[in-house]
């Protein structure tokens, strides 16, 4: 499949260990729409299956791997994409390894708490976050639920993230 979509495409991590560092499914559906002549490929665990398969069946430009691949076949595509769109999980880490470029879009975590990708070298990451949230951020490693109800720190983000591509 790689070489039908060759390295022009982004990677999009859907899962997190925790919901609220999670990206919602109307966030993804912002951010692929911004993207509708890319390909996306989108990778996570059989946590996030369902919402893998609800953004494939709603974008044409979406190539759904969501539970389909080991953690090693994930690696893969994370090295060969342009650049990756990820909440702060283990996968963002891992395309810091590759020296990928990253939009990193954090919910209930902050980069401040010395979780963000670390790069062997000088690498474009942006870091997307709501700001003058009193309540963000909430905790260092994420919750099971928003802790006040709302998740304001993900639904909130400004989904307009185009300016990123004109950056790499």
């Amino acid at each position: 499949m790689l070489n039908s979509v060759r390295q022009n495409y982004i990677a999009g991590v859907l899962g997190a260990a925790h919901a609220t560092k999670q990206i919602p499914y109307d966030l993804w559906k912002q951010i692929i729409g911004v993207r509708s002549s890319r390909k996306i490929v989108l990778l996570g665990g059989k946590d996030v299956l369902s919402l893998g398969q609800k953004l494939s069946l709603e974008f044409d430009n979406v190539i759904d791997m969501v539970g389909k691949c080991s953690l090693d076949e994930s690696a893969f595509w994370i090295k060969h994409s342009q650049y990756v769109i990820s909440p702060d999980t283990g996968l963002m880490h891992m395309a810091a390894a590759f020296d990928k470029p990253i939009l990193s879009i954090w919910g209930s975590t902050s980069p401040a708490f010395g979780m963000y990708p670390y790069f062997r070298q000088q690498r474009f990451h942006d870091e997307r976050q709501v700001v003058g949230l009193a309540c963000r951020p909430c905790s260092k490693i994420g919750f099971a639920a928003c802790p006040k109800g709302h998740f304001k720190c993900m639904l909130d983000q400004n989904a307009d993230l185009a300016a990123f591509e004109g950056e790499l």
